[in-house]
């Protein structure tokens, strides 16, 4: 019999000393192993990389329902067993704003502690099967959280991180009665905030994600992160597109005007970062580069005297104009005096994967 600490990991009596603890038994297959092309009702279980797993969704296995360990949205592992003591999480509240020269590592407490997952053998599945089961959490969870205001304040603020895109304050909502609360949100934080205060939280969500990863947290596949005047650009930042000589474009944000505006950066410009407002480019030394994996998301069309919708899609979060409308990442093929009539609006490629 395998007891379990309140982390997850099996106790064992000689964990004090130096001696690592042993893996846990490996539970009897009584449920029949996963197949491509099976039709699964939900509650059935299933035997896959040593794990039994709980079907949440009716479904038939195939190339749009992948193994369980893939498909977090259509799949929970139901060994080992969840510990009695568990609490859904919170997104990850940062406690106090950051001040001018405070030290950018806040504490992430317990939140912390349900991403982060202990896995006795990396070939055993269980680990992977954790995080995933924490991700689907998250994609459950913080859709509802972010319908608080307070929630929404403490994100421009600084004080709070989501744990997956497509969310929070700056990410548009079909949904217009919540679409309406983070327009009106957003509005009240310009009221009484500028440059300096959106720098502030900007450098305290990427010290929020970075803590994170580093602790084996669960943060968004796509996320802003800030990059100062003297660091480089990140080595996961999105390509969005290129100049004309082949150099590659990242999606950049900055402050101005009340508003947080979407551009382009790259090594190869001046002061790395372009940001076209009111009809005129400004340059700034410190910006937001959107990070993440291209397999995350997907490009959408947008043709001449087409409304920028998208039904069943989440545009990727990027900025907000002064009064509170969303702005898009969006690209377009331009040739100096070209008008730009069609062009791409950057979203998730499934809202299972943010």
């Amino acid at each position: 019999m395998v007891e379990w600490d309140e982390n997850m990991r099996p106790y064992h009596p000689f964990r004090s000393r130096s001696m690592p603890p042993p893996p846990p038994p490996a539970p009897r297959p009584h449920s029949p192993g996963w197949t491509q092309n099976c039709f699964y009702p939900a509650g059935t279980t299933v035997w896959y990389a040593g794990t039994i797993w709980r079907c949440d969704a009716p479904h038939t296995s195939g190339a749009l329902a992948r193994e369980p360990p893939v498909s977090p949205h259509l799949w929970s592992p139901a060994y080992p067993p969840p510990s009695s003591s568990h609490r859904p999480p919170s997104p990850y509240d940062l406690s106090t704003r950051p001040r001018i020269g405070a030290s950018l590592s806040p504490g992430l407490g317990r939140s912390m502690s349900v991403g982060s997952f202990t896995s006795w053998d990396s070939g055993s599945g269980i680990e992977g099967a954790r995080d995933a089961r924490a991700r689907l959490m998250a994609l459950r969870e913080d859709p509802e959280f972010a319908r608080d205001r307070s929630y929404l304040r403490d994100e421009l603020l600084g004080a709070r991180v989501w744990r997956v895109g497509g969310v929070g304050a700056f990410a548009y909502a079909e949904d217009t009665e919540v679409e309406r609360v983070r327009q009106s949100a957003f509005r009240e934080y310009t009221a009484d905030n500028g440059r300096e205060d959106w720098l502030h939280a900007a450098r305290a969500r990427t010290a929020a994600y970075a803590n994170a990863e580093a602790n084996g947290g669960i943060v968004p596949l796509l996320r802003w992160v800030i990059v100062e005047s003297w660091a480089p650009i990140p080595h996961d930042a999105l390509p969005i597109g290129h100049e004309e000589d082949g150099h590659v474009l990242y999606a950049s944000r900055v402050w101005f005007d009340g508003g947080l505006h979407v551009g382009k950066a790259g090594d190869h410009l001046a002061v790395r970062c372009a940001t076209s407002v009111g009809g005129r480019v400004h340059s700034a030394p410190t910006f937001e580069v959107l990070c993440g994996s291209l397999d995350t998301v997907e490009w959408v069309p947008v043709e001449p005297g087409q409304l920028a919708v998208f039904p069943g899609l989440q545009p990727v979060e990027a900025g907000r104009q002064s009064d509170g409308r969303a702005i898009f990442v969006a690209r377009a093929e331009h040739h100096r005096e070209d008008r730009l009539e069609s062009y791409e609006v950057l979203t998730y490629a499934t809202t299972h994967r943010r």
